[in-house]
């Protein structure tokens, strides 16, 4: 054979060389994919397809379907990714207590739902043993990573204690909040309805990050179903119980998971209710008088609730929060978080502080990564998106008068809400982040209010040109 000859097979070589060092992982994985999951796994995706046939109407089949199967894709590239790639990670922690709390159960049912439904304590761990797998002592001696092994424990079962199949069960579970959030807005959305379904379902980042085993998972279907069960129980005055229960249930589980999601979001809620009932005055002098008595009464709410709550807030307590942002801003910059750091500067320990850093840190929160300090594939993609989103944001800046903007927020409460609870998140994960894998994750919360607060006004201003 000739050279040329040759040439196709070091071709594939090279190539086949290339996907090696590329998916080389960086650990050894702590959760392996049998080849009989692969077997089962057409049988899993059947499910999605059985979802999209029973519950929606014939008119949001077609969109309902490419949502969930968006998002089921989503779950098997993040799997794929973490157990290739990464070679494993908090995911497959979690999922490998889980694992030892199902085979629990099966062995010992009553040891085993005695570990499900209590904390972690010495002698919990001591019902563990070869045959069921030791759990890790720092997933379970947390509340917040226990009770994400506890809930994905739960649907383990379901998937036979693959972490595979596991993941697909939660990825179609996580759509429904999804879905639902998008029905609700719907209600009352004014622009294209394409672009409302990019917002609420095929954002990429959420795709990704928003359907695995995960605390990011978990608490952002919860935040999604809280948003709208705040929307029919609050604004629409619909007293559904299950709406009433949902607000209980998913508020306590983001607080025991991410408490500052909560916060957020809790202030933020309380503006939304309170200004839509504002709005809808007749008489603009008496708005124009209420709304710093508003202003005065919401502190001091959430001034009272905050201290009352102090302990179940931990670290997001008022008097650690500052400790917090700081401690977890300094340990996100070793060199053991890939090195992908963005930095904001000395906080110094104080509000004034604090607060002299929300330009950068808010910055940050919103749109990095930029493509400048992309380094992998993985970031390029978010980099893309936020790239969107900043494009976004200085054509409503620049495209009119502020003040018009400013107007067009003025009117809408949700818009208000969408502002405040973007912004203080944005500035929040911007200060106690500095690393550009944890700030893509902990950042979907925000991105499809962001989404839809960015276009709303986008569409509004070039329709009133």
């Amino acid at each position: 054979m000739t050279l040329i000859d040759h040439a196709p097979l070091a071709g594939i070589g090279l190539f086949l060389d290339f996907l090696k060092q590329t998916f080389k992982p960086k650990q050894l994985a702590l959760v392996k994919i049998e080849i009989w999951e692969f077997l089962l796994l057409p049988f899993y995706l059947i499910i999605p397809i059985f979802m999209a046939i029973i519950i929606p109407s014939d008119k949001d089949r077609r969109l309902f379907s490419w949502g969930l199967f968006a998002k089921v894709a989503g779950v098997m590239g993040f799997t794929g990714v973490y157990l290739l790639y990464y070679g494993g990670g908090d995911t497959t922690a979690y999922f490998q207590v889980a694992s030892a709390l199902n085979k629990l159960i099966l062995q010992n049912p009553s040891q085993g739902l005695e570990a499900l439904f209590s904390g972690y304590s010495s002698e919990i761990y001591s019902y563990f043993n070869s045959n069921t797998g030791f759990p890790y002592r720092y997933i379970c001696a947390a509340n917040s990573t226990y009770l994400v092994s506890k809930f994905v424990t739960v649907f383990s079962f379901a998937g036979l204690n693959s972490y595979m199949l596991t993941s697909i069960l939660l990825a179609c579970l996580f759509f429904l909040p999804a879905w639902d959030f998008h029905k609700t807005i719907s209600t009352f959305y004014s622009t294209p309805s394409r672009i409302l379904s990019v917002c609420t379902l095929f954002v990429p980042s959420v795709l990704f990050w928003g359907g695995g085993i995960s605390k990011d998972s978990i608490t952002y279907a919860s935040l999604l179903l809280l948003i709208s069960c705040t929307y029919w129980v609050f604004l629409k005055k619909r007293l559904i119980v299950w709406r009433i229960f949902s607000i209980v249930v998913f508020a306590t589980l983001i607080t025991v998971i991410k408490p500052y999601i909560i916060l957020v979001f809790l202030s933020s809620a309380l503006l939304w209710i309170f200004y839509d009932q504002i709005t809808k005055l007749s008489n603009p002098i008496l708005r124009v008088i209420i709304l710093p008595t508003l202003g005065i009464f919401l502190i001091v709410i959430l001034s009272a609730l905050f201290g009352t709550f102090s302990a179940v807030l931990g670290d997001y307590s008022s008097e650690k929060i500052i400790e917090k942002a700081i401690v977890s801003q300094q340990d996100l910059k070793r060199d053991y978080y890939g090195g992908n750091n963005f930095d904001i500067g000395t906080i110094e320990p104080n509000t004034v502080g604090v607060l002299s850093k929300f330009p950068i840190a808010t910055f940050w929160g919103f749109y990095g990564p930029t493509v400048l300090n992309v380094n992998s594939a993985i970031m390029l993609f978010s980099a893309i998106e936020t790239t969107i989103l900043l494009f976004l944001t200085i054509s409503i800046l620049t495209f009119k008068n502020p003040l018009t903007t400013l107007k067009y927020l003025r009117s809408s409460a949700f818009l208000t809400f969408c502002l405040v609870f973007c912004v203080a998140f944005a500035f929040g994960i911007g200060l106690s982040t500095p690393n550009f894998g944890a700030l893509v994750r902990f950042r979907i919360p925000l991105l499809p209010l962001f989404s839809l607060l960015l276009t709303t006004i986008f569409f509004r201003l070039k329709i009133d040109d």
